[in-house]
């Protein structure tokens, strides 16, 4: 069974006022570590107007404004899932499903409340998704499987990250899944899919690494469009840029990728774990995830509390 990255695509047209609030969203957020790194820029110009050289410290001062933004994105990053990320995955679920959903500003709306309703704060959704990345990041190692063959052994610690980081990527499709079940609690949809992919973890593995792919290629490609006109409006400017035209270009083209990209790559595997056998694994499965890894006996605790 393979993605099917222009069903997705389509999949993510038909959420396409989410899809502009969300790209507005992130437009935010990539304009706000530029001006943080020119306000830092300026700050340590400002701090040093008496010297000989005002400029010296810019730099310092704009690459501490850009991180102390990361920062604060980092530490308010669950307002941004909750207010983007999760309720677009539940609509991509919901078309998916072949239900109905609203057009236009009523679609943003639509999702807010779906989410809420289905995981309020009680829920702690950000818990939930912590946990079946931290999972899924565990089970190619506990499998013994890699996203590619390595047969060099001082390399198969980098390959084994690399697979635990594309398998945690898949949270995505358990997120979606918990959101959009009636016939189970988050907690418990959660565990069924957490199952569903450890029974097939190469096929989700391997398809997941196609996908990823995909978005690094045209996050690759909208970074090398970018650049263009970054690097002439600063060759236009009257002083040294640095290598600030090749973060301009980055940040732009993270937002391009956040917002449609990712879309598409979740769309993808959503579709595709929709599609597998929805009956529950054997018995042995959970067994032997419950008593390998953390995570999962805690899921499947708050997913007996809750069935």
């Amino acid at each position: 069974m393979n993605v099917n990255l222009l069903a997705a695509t389509q999949t993510v047209e038909k959420t396409m006022p989410f899809v502009f609030y969300r790209w507005l969203v992130f437009l935010g957020l990539a304009l706000g570590f530029l001006l943080s790194a020119l306000a830092g820029a300026g700050t340590a110009i400002a701090m040093s107007s008496f010297s000989s050289d005002p400029t010296m410290f810019a730099n310092f001062g704009a690459i501490l404004g850009f991180g102390a933004f990361g920062w604060l994105l980092y530490r308010f990053r669950t307002s941004v899932a909750t207010a983007v990320a999760t309720p677009h995955l539940l609509l991509l679920a919901r078309v998916i499903q072949g239900d109905a959903i609203p057009a236009g500003k009523a679609q943003l709306q639509f999702a807010k409340q779906a989410h809420a309703e289905r995981l309020p704060p009680e829920i702690d959704p950000r818990l939930l998704a912590t946990k079946a990345r931290a999972t899924l990041g565990a089970l190619p190692l506990l499998q013994g499987l890699t996203l590619i063959p390595c047969p060099v052994d001082k390399l198969m610690p980098v390959v084994e990250r690399l697979s635990a980081w594309v398998s945690a990527s898949n949270a995505d499709a358990v997120l979606a899944h918990a959101a959009t079940d009636p016939q189970h609690s988050p907690w418990n949809a959660a565990r069924l899919a957490i199952l569903r992919q450890a029974r097939n973890l190469k096929t989700y593995l391997r398809q997941r690494g196609y996908v990823t792919l995909f978005v690094l290629a045209g996050w690759i490609a909208a970074y090398t469009v970018l650049l263009v006109p970054s690097l002439k409006l600063a060759a236009a400017l009257p002083f040294a840029t640095s290598f600030w035209p090749y973060v301009v270009a980055g940040v732009l083209s993270w937002n391009l990728k956040a917002s449609f990209l990712d879309p598409i790559a979740q769309a993808a595997m959503i579709r595709l774990d929709l599609a597998m056998d929805a009956a529950e694994p054997p018995p042995e499965v959970s067994a032997r995830l419950t008593a390998a890894l953390a995570d999962f006996r805690d899921i499947c605790a708050r997913a007996a509390e809750s069935p």
